[in-house]
């Protein structure tokens, strides 16, 4: 089974670094921009303090939209 989801998830992978080397720099430098933006506004949000979502943590302060905007950005960079 963990075989069969590796070779699945192989496509995928591969996709998003191609989507990642295609970004042009001016498309980099607006994520960045709202990463910034999005720091700014939620000062928690500093990624060596950023809570990722645990069903056996508190409710994070930040909303979950935020969040998932925030990882997904940065995703998208790494």
């Amino acid at each position: 089974m963990r075989e069969w989801a590796r070779g699945k998830q192989r496509p995928a992978n591969a996709e998003r670094v191609q989507f990642r080397n295609s970004l042009a720099d001016e498309e980099r430098s607006q994520i960045e921009a709202r990463i910034d933006q999005l720091v700014r506004d939620n000062p928690t949000l500093l990624s060596t303090n950023a809570p990722m979502l645990n069903s056996k943590t508190d409710p994070p302060s930040i909303s979950v939209e935020v969040l998932d905007e925030y990882y997904f950005l940065r995703e998208l960079l790494n």
